[in-house]
């Protein structure tokens, strides 16, 4: 054997140390969309790691899509594309047509009947999902718990009347990603989230009142069916394997080498 002939099973062998695929969700309970909060979707957007254009998926007749023009903000960096839920463009979407779905807020976006076809469809959302796809979720703004059921349980929805904004705090993790408290007080919420599981979910603002979540996040797979009510279903990703540098990889080849020469002369 040749020795560059090594050099695709080296590869080979630390292309398998590699994690596995996986998307990231957000879930907040500010309707940012409604109050043209174009900074907190940006902030949400990047964590998410949208590249490019984001699906946005709205009820056809309860919202425009013509999102653009009105979040119009300083640093507003992406391009978002309306998309009527149950249209073909909503399928290919969920097909991998985007690197990231953005849930328009229930009631302003998506009625009750959009929801349950989100639902429906929780099967493709995992899909997508466990292929690097990434989900961004707005409020359920009155629908219920059962609005998210297009991904599993991560604990429960309180619909609130916050009437105001300046109610919110970010934490820590929510200033790594790049909230600010002025973005966070911009407009209000219509729900935040209680039982959220702090080993698995990451929290970036929460509520002064309670202290509850009011956006957090996930990166990781999606391990069962979405409609199972566990928050097992999150499987986070597990930290990198350190993959060979080239010179670990020349030797594991020599090694290799060595071993098929020790093999010849054996046979002689």
């Amino acid at each position: 054997m040749k020795k560059h002939t090594l050099i695709p099973i080296a590869l080979a062998l630390a292309s398998s140390l590699s994690p596995a695929y996986a998307g990231t969700l957000f879930v907040s309970g500010h309707d940012a969309d409604a109050h043209y909060n174009a900074e907190y979707i940006n902030v949400a957007l990047n964590y998410a790691g949208s590249t490019g254009n984001a699906a946005f998926f709205y009820n056809a007749g309860n919202y425009t899509s013509n999102l653009n023009a009105e979040f119009l903000a300083s640093g507003y960096n992406h391009n978002l594309v309306g998309i009527a839920i149950g249209s073909p463009a909503y399928y290919a979407a969920l097909a991998g047509g985007y690197s990231t779905i953005l849930i328009g807020s229930g009631y302003d976006a998506i009625s009750a009947a959009g929801s349950a076809t989100l639902n429906a469809d929780a099967g493709l959302f995992a899909t997508f999902f466990n292929a690097n796809g990434n989900i961004v979720s707005l409020t359920d703004q009155g629908l219920g718990q059962s609005f998210y059921n297009f991904i599993p349980s991560f604990g429960s929805t309180i619909n609130n009347s916050i009437s105001t904004s300046n109610q919110f705090s970010v934490t820590a993790a929510g200033t790594n990603i790049g909230f600010t408290e002025s973005i966070v007080d911009a407009d209000i919420t219509h729900s935040y989230f209680t039982g959220i599981d702090a080993s698995i979910f990451t929290v970036f603002e929460t509520y002064n009142v309670t202290g509850d979540a009011v956006a957090f996040g996930f990166t990781g797979q999606i391990q069962c069916d979405p409609t199972d009510s566990s928050s097992s279903c999150y499987v986070p990703l597990p930290p990198p394997k350190a993959v060979p540098v080239p010179a670990a990889i020349w030797l594991l080849g020599s090694g290799l080498f060595g071993m098929l020469g020790i093999g010849r002369r054996n046979k002689a």
